[in-house]
């Protein structure tokens, strides 16, 4: 007995491409679509059992896979349930991020408005702490639910026991997967709401380049002091005293400084829009990529003398 016989549904030589925001990736070996925990449980036993290493997948943003693809199992979670009690959302991971804003503006509940048009699902944005205008999902967070990949036993995390930091989490270290999980919101005017949506798209719309991406590749560069004027990088560069936003400085700032807007590698550019943007113009692969983000980095360090941190997840390389 093989796992196409053992795991009911699991199909082979799936184009990950076809799942991922980049629309860029080899094939995966073993491709399973995940819709209750259940399933989630029997896939990780399936690919323990035949030894083959497995990876999970939301809504595919924020990821690079290689041209190679995946030697393995993807496990796409694709769990939908959905429950409003009073001022708090209990949400399973596989529901859009984009769906959850709209849910909890409907029933007169704000907090997440700044989400509206961030691709993936809520899973991904818990597990990566997603973030914009200041704000992170770490702030809505109550409880996140768990299944173990190494006994199956359900755990249960508080907002403190999550591990929140800027653009990760202690899911990112841990050897769990994000099942579910529970948002606390307050109560709000659903027009001044929807308002607040519709800013935040126009607001994209102006910085969020027309072609397939994974998102920002690089991490904002994060103070090192609480007094700007002590951190080395704007000692060196007073010019970026002015860039700051909450303790942070834009790194494509720091590219657009580079005049890295409009680089190109094969079919892979930094967006003309916005520089922490690396797009696919039309069949770009995923070396393509990587050596852009490598020109990137090398010229960043080059002017600004700081390495940048990628933001992008990386699978198959």
């Amino acid at each position: 007995m093989d796992i196409l016989n053992s795991l009911q549904g699991v199909q082979e030589n799936v184009p990950i491409s076809n799942y991922v925001t980049f629309k860029i990736g080899g094939p995966a070996r073993y491709f399973f679509v995940a819709k209750n925990k259940e399933e989630i449980i029997s896939a990780i036993k399936a690919a323990k059992e035949f030894n083959i290493p497995f990876y999970i997948i939301g809504g595919g943003s924020n990821l690079l896979v290689s041209d190679a693809g995946f030697n393995g199992l993807i496990i796409k979670i694709q769990t939908a349930g959905f429950q409003i009690q009073d001022t708090k959302i209990i949400a399973d991971a596989g529901v859009s991020l984009s769906r959850l804003v709209i849910e909890s503006v409907n029933a007169g509940l704000s907090g997440l408005e700044w989400a509206m048009g961030i691709p993936g699902t809520i899973g991904g944005a818990v597990y990566g702490n997603a973030g914009a205008y200041g704000h992170s999902i770490s702030e809505s967070i109550e409880k996140v639910t768990t299944i173990s990949s190494l006994d199956y036993s359900i755990k249960e995390y508080d907002r403190n026991g999550c591990g929140f930091v800027y653009r990760g989490s202690a899911f990112k270290k841990m050897d769990e997967i994000i099942v579910d999980m529970a948002l606390i919101f307050k109560e709000g005017d659903k027009n001044e709401c929807q308002k607040k949506i519709r800013e935040a798209i126009d607001h994209r719309k102006t910085k969020t380049p027309p072609y397939p991406s994974a998102g920002c590749p690089f991490k904002n560069y994060r103070l090192k002091s609480k007094n700007p004027e002590e951190d080395p990088l704007v000692k060196k560069f007073p010019e970026l005293n002015g860039k700051i936003r909450a303790g942070k400085i834009g790194v494509g700032y720091m590219i657009d400084g580079c005049g890295l807007r409009g680089r190109q590698i094969g079919q892979a550019m930094v967006s003309h829009q916005h520089g922490n943007w690396i797009v696919n113009l039309g069949g770009a692969t995923a070396k393509d990529v990587m050596e852009l983000i490598t020109v990137v980095k090398e010229e960043v360090k080059e002017k600004w003398g700081i390495e940048l941190e990628e933001e992008t997840r990386f699978l198959g390389f």
